[in-house]
C-alpha cells in the first residue's frame, strides 16, 4: 500500500510539474530563475549551506559559508554566533571571541553566545569572564541546566588556579 502511495504521489507531482511547465511562457521561466538565483545567493541560503557544512564537521566551508551570509546581512547575529562556534572547534579562540561579542553588541539576550565565550574565556584562563558570561546565561534562563553545570566547572577551576 506505501508503494502505491508514492507511486500515485510521484505521478500527481509529474502531472503538476508538466502542467505548471506547459503553462509558464518563456519569459516567465526567466524571471522565476533569476528569482531563484536571488534566494539562491541570500543570507539565508548562505546561512543554511554553513549550518549543513558545519554539521558534517567541515568547520573551514562553514566559516566561508557564514562570512558570506554576514556580508550579505551584517545585522544577522546567528551567523556571526555559529561563525563563532565553527572557529572555536577549529581552536581559533580569538575570532570565536570576536564573533560572540558581536553576536552579543547584536542580540543581548543571546544566551549560547554567552555560554560559548564562557567556554572561551575558560581555555583563556579568565575564569573571572567565564563566570560573568554564565551568570548572564543563568540571569536570562535560571534552570538551564547546562548553564548550571558549566558555572560548577568554573567554580571548580577557580578553586585550583
Amino acid at each position: 500500500m506505501k508503494d502505491f502511495a508514492r507511486i500515485v504521489t510521484f505521478v500527481l507531482f509529474v502531472l503538476v510539474w508538466f502542467s505548471v511547465s506547459f503553462y509558464v511562457s518563456h519569459n516567465d521561466r526567466q524571471e522565476i530563475q533569476q528569482e531563484f538565483e536571488q534566494l539562491e545567493n541570500s543570507s539565508s541560503s548562505q546561512a543554511g549551506k554553513g549550518f549543513l557544512a558545519e554539521m558534517r564537521g567541515d568547520y573551514k566551508s562553514a566559516i566561508e559559508y557564514f562570512s558570506k551570509a554576514i556580508e550579505l546581512n551584517p545585522q544577522d547575529a546567528i551567523s556571526y554566533h555559529q561563525r563563532g562556534l565553527c572557529y572555536y572547534y577549529l581552536n581559533d579562540n580569538d575570532n570565536a571571541m570576536k564573533d560572540f561579542d558581536k553576536t552579543i553588541s547584536l542580540d543581548p539576550n543571546h544566551t549560547d553566545a554567552y555560554g560559548n565565550r564562557s567556554l572561551v574565556k575558560m581555555e583563556l584562563k579568565d575564569y573571572q569572564g567565564a563566570l560573568d558570561d554564565i551568570e548572564k546565561v543563568l540571569k536570562i534562563m535560571p534552570d538551564y541546566q547546562k548553564a548550571i553545570k558549566q558555572k560548577e566547572m568554573i567554580l571548580n577551576k577557580m578553586q585550583y588556579k
